[in-house]
């Protein structure tokens, strides 16, 4: 979607700006409305062309599905939808898009990264905060966000956090969309993000509970104390990834406890909050 190009929702005609990231399967721009004072909004679309016809249905799907979700979502802590629909540019097919709020910022991943990793209190005081989202996404909205990983949590000016892309979200005892047929698909596609996807996610007869974003958090709070770690038990992408610091030990026990392979026998969510808590 080349910059300039128009988007029409509603009677609001919506101009598509410069590009702010490319993902798996789609793009983000910041955009504005054709008015007068018109703050920019950010515009997520599928990467239509790029992908063979079963890939682009994935796109779409995904796309639709996660407008689906964010529709459904109120809560300060996750990026704010818009709108959402199809449109089209041109004799080109439909295509899927999201209008969102812009967010500014930096992620979780870039603010560790640059730092080279946050001390035990900052880090902790990350977690607790997406703590708080994931109690309103299991409680209130029954939802999984499905992608839970540092890339995908952005830190506003003010220090608040922002949760976005749940292209994966599932709901409370629901199953994974980490297989293809969830959108319709013939073969078996992987949505999440190793190491962060816990194994039952995998598992597309699994039920998806809260436990796999405790797992997933475990490793938001690893990757933020030590950028580059993945875990025990991945020494698969440690070998695609050289660089795998360790921990210190106390706080390698609390993540052991909320990664455990059966979610079953995993801590849940405000028992591992709390051990989290204590490691300030």
């Amino acid at each position: 979607m080349p910059k300039g190009s128009v988007i029409t929702s509603g009677p609001r005609r919506l101009i598509v700006g410069r590009l702010l990231g490319v993902g798996g399967l789609s793009r983000v721009y910041a955009a504005y409305y054709d008015e007068l004072d018109s703050p920019e909004v950010a515009v997520k679309s599928s990467v239509v062309g790029e992908w063979s016809d079963e890939g682009t249905v994935a796109c779409r799907a995904s796309l639709l599905w996660e407008g689906e979700v964010l529709s459904e979502l109120t809560h300060p802590g996750i990026v704010h939808l818009f709108s959402f629909g199809l449109a089209k540019e041109g004799l080109a097919r439909e295509f899927p898009f999201l209008i969102m709020e812009l967010l500014n910022g930096e992620s979780l991943a870039k603010r560790s990264l640059e730092a080279g990793g946050l001390r035990a209190e900052a880090a902790v005081s990350f977690v607790l905060a997406i703590g708080d989202i994931l109690r309103y996404l299991h409680y209130e909205a029954q939802r999984t966000p499905g992608d839970l990983k540092t890339e995908n949590i952005f830190i506003m000016p003010d220090g608040t956090l922002k949760i976005f892309d749940l292209a994966a979200s599932v709901r409370i005892g629901g199953h994974s969309t980490c297989s293809g047929e969830f959108f319709g698909l013939g073969t078996r596609i992987l949505w999440g993000s190793p190491p962060y996807t816990a194994p039952e996610q995998e598992d597309k007869a699994a039920v998806i509970t809260g436990a796999a974003d405790v797992y997933a958090l475990a490793l938001v709070l690893g990757q933020l104390m030590a950028p580059g770690y993945y875990g025990r038990g991945n020494e698969h992408l440690v070998r695609a990834h050289p660089v795998a610091p360790d921990l210190p030990e106390n706080v390698q026990l609390v993540i052991d406890l909320m990664t455990t392979r059966n979610p079953a026998e995993r801590v849940e969510r405000e028992t591992a909050l709390r051990r989290v808590s204590a490691l300030r």
